[in-house]
């Protein structure tokens, strides 16, 4: 009797391991279920609010949107009557430089002190100062490149990328405390009104090698506005380093001071209006240091030229200094004795300040600088043209002169011939 009893309770044990078994791996198969569930219904989320962004988005665009080459050197070229429009099509065509933008500042916005959220909640701060031309440009860029890249690029990306320079350079430095080592600029301006010829003129566009991926140079027509030709940093409506159709160019070189600039019209959209509007280099002084406003978002040096008059500029968020010198060098870091006051590094830049004053006092001997001699002053290594396989470290990305420009194999001195 004993036996049966031993017996059946084995069987019953081997039955209710078995029916826990399976018991554990139905609710195994349940929670898996659960988990694809939860994932397909995030996939076809995402693509729902994507085909959503697209179809919304989609709209007639008139214009036209090209890249060209020079000498091996590329642009892109675009053109529309409407503001949106060319925002769209530049964001379809800089999609790439736009994204690589974005993720660099996600990246190293932390080295800057701040986050990308609280760059976006002080770009906003910017808008208000926006034209609505401007506005429906930026939002045209971020539904172009979204379409393009397959992936969501929105208004406040766009903003970002034309304020950062402003919230870095005038709020998020100046308001430090100790001395910091974000410098991730190092470029070299230098120009000379040549008697009786044209003036020459040109810089080095230095940044951290990083920023490689977001650099384009663009030619963009604007309705019955001038052609513009330049630099474009990202989506940046217009970066200070350009010449417009009208013969008016500007160069530019931004210092860290200590100086903290209030809420205004971003230096992308300001630079934007100057170039559309200025006739020659004095009407451009008047409408970027007058008319659009009296202060500045940020430290910089400006060289402003046409072929008649050359004008040099020292700014800090609250003065400007302005004046006609027949000619000038300018990196990142003031000249003006008393303006050393507002530098953040006092040495910043002067060695490279003093070798291109040097060389350019060579070159100046027989009181004539030729476009070759400027571009053999740009190409000086290691102090003027600068060279980096680090990823973190100051490079030269770019150079323009005023006939020429190049953004690729800078060392080839294989130079594009500027379209305007």
């Amino acid at each position: 009797m004993s036996k049966v009893k031993a017996k059946k309770s084995k069987e019953n044990k081997t039955n209710i391991n078995k029916f826990n078994s399976y018991k554990l791996k139905f609710m195994n198969a349940k929670f898996s279920k659960k988990i694809m569930a939860f994932f397909l219904m995030f996939i076809i989320i995402s693509m729902i609010l994507y085909c959503s962004v697209r179809i919304f988005s989609i709209r007639q665009v008139d214009g036209e949107a090209e890249w060209r080459e020079s000498n091996s050197q590329p642009y892109l070229y675009v053109s529309a009557e409407k503001s949106y429009d060319l925002g769209y099509l530049t964001g379809q065509n800089l999609y790439k430089q736009i994204f690589s933008l974005k993720n660099i500042l996600i990246l190293l916005s932390s080295e800057f002190d701040t986050s990308y959220s609280e760059l976006k909640k002080l770009a906003l701060e910017y808008k208000p100062f926006i034209p609505n031309e401007q506005i429906d440009e930026m939002e045209g860029i971020a539904e172009g490149a979204t379409n393009k890249l397959g992936i969501l690029i929105n208004f406040n990306d766009i903003l970002i990328q034309n304020t950062w320079i402003d919230i870095l350079y005038g709020k998020i430095i100046p308001d430090m405390i100790e001395e910091n080592d974000i410098d991730p600029l190092g470029c070299t301006a230098i120009s000379v009104m040549n008697n009786d010829s044209i003036p020459v003129f040109g810089q080095n566009f230095d940044f951290t090698l990083i920023f490689k991926s977001c650099t384009s140079f663009v030619l963009h027509k604007l309705g019955n506005n001038p052609a513009i030709f330049g630099i474009k940093f990202g989506a940046a409506i217009n970066f200070p380093i350009a010449k417009n159709e009208n013969g008016v160019s500007v160069l530019t070189t931004i210092i860290k001071t200590n100086v903290r600039s209030s809420m205004m019209i971003p230096t992308t959209c300001r630079t934007r209006l100057a170039l559309e509007q200025a006739q020659n280099a004095s009407s451009y002084i008047n409408l970027f240091y007058n008319v659009l406003g009296k202060n500045q978002n940020i430290g910089f040096n400006s060289i402003i030229i046409d072929s008649n008059s050359m004008f040099a500029v020292d700014a800090v968020p609250n003065r400007i200094n302005i004046l006609t010198p027949s000619y000038v060098v300018r990196t990142n870091t003031f000249v003006n004795e008393s303006w050393q006051i507002y530098l953040v590094d006092k040495n910043y830049s002067k060695n490279r300040q003093n070798e291109a004053e040097n060389q350019l006092e060579v070159k100046l001997e027989n009181l004539v600088l030729t476009n070759e001699e400027l571009i053999d002053i740009l190409h000086s290594t290691p102090i003027i043209f600068q060279k980096s396989e680090n990823k973190k470290e100051i490079a030269t990305l770019a150079l323009i002169t005023n006939l020429n420009f190049a953004i690729q194999n800078l060392e080839d001195k294989k130079w594009g011939k500027i379209p305007i």
